[in-house]
């Protein structure tokens, strides 16, 4: 199996810092060295790959439909598999800012704050986390949603 020319393996699942290109999947399952979590493996990782592998879309404008052109990243949108492999993605990066300050992660938003009588030291610890999920994003190959972002 592969997608984008890359093959999946075990290999792409397990290890956290695996280098994706950025057209590769935006879903993966690791396995946090820290905890029990599973990486994706055996009967899942074909099924996973299938369903990420050889998608198209098409645009409909108006009363107009486009033919069929091939899409290379992403998950479905709509998909109950989905969320799933966005949060398999995303493991770890709690860890990464729970080192600074609080941290709430709910479908494919983060929350994060920081809460005492110092202001400097609140400002201090939440510009940190945001320097480690732009690091993680990075090595990931995330994009975070500045119109959303406070």
């Amino acid at each position: 199996m592969s997608f984008s020319g890359r093959p999946l393996s075990n290999d792409t699942f397990h290890d956290p810092m695996h280098p994706l290109a950025p057209e590769e999947i935006e879903a993966q399952g690791r396995t946090d060295k820290n905890t029990d979590k599973q990486a994706i493996r055996d009967r899942a990782l074909p099924w996973i790959s299938d369903f990420l592998w050889d998608r198209s879309i098409r645009v409909k404008y108006n009363n107009c439909l486009s033919d069929p052109f091939p899409i290379r990243q992403g998950v479905p949108q709509g998909s109950m598999l989905s969320p799933v492999l966005f949060s398999l993605y995303i493991t770890g990066i709690e860890k990464v800012l729970a080192k600074h300050c609080e941290v709430r992660i709910f479908a494919d938003h983060i929350i994060v704050w920081s809460s005492g009588s110092d202001v400097g030291e609140n400002e201090l610890k939440l510009n940190r986390a945001m320097e480690e999920a732009h690091a993680f994003a990075e090595i990931h190959k995330l994009i975070f949603n500045a119109s959303i972002s406070l």
